[in-house]
């Protein structure tokens, strides 16, 4: 029967948490305020700027992109981006890059 009356007093709120802090059925529901369990630091991490400016990407990756726009893959305004996208001017060769430049040849 209680099972019963707590679905029908029971409604649930979109902007509210409710809990019990045990399964006992007679304890009563408790409303808790998650914004004001957060700590300020914890919302707001300080993180430093790993890149100055965007790094780009490979000219065989641009190439490619823009392959599919001319292929009317992607719409316009993808296109758009994909041609302002920036090519890596220095060659940071890494394992990855030779066994990909390997497998494309």
């Amino acid at each position: 029967m209680s099972e019963l009356m707590d679905a029908e007093i029971w409604k649930p709120h979109s902007e509210e948490v409710w809990c019990r802090y045990t399964h006992n059925r007679m304890e009563l529901w408790k409303k808790l305020n998650p914004i004001k369990r957060i700590k300020k630091n914890q919302c707001d991490p300080k993180l430093a700027k790993k890149y100055a400016k965007p790094i780009g990407i490979k000219a065989a990756k641009k190439k490619d992109l823009l392959s599919l726009a001319t292929k009317n893959l992607v719409d316009q305004e993808t296109k758009a981006f994909y041609e302002l996208l920036p090519v890596r001017q220095d060659r940071q060769t890494t394992e990855s890059d030779e066994d990909e430049d390997d497998y494309l040849n």
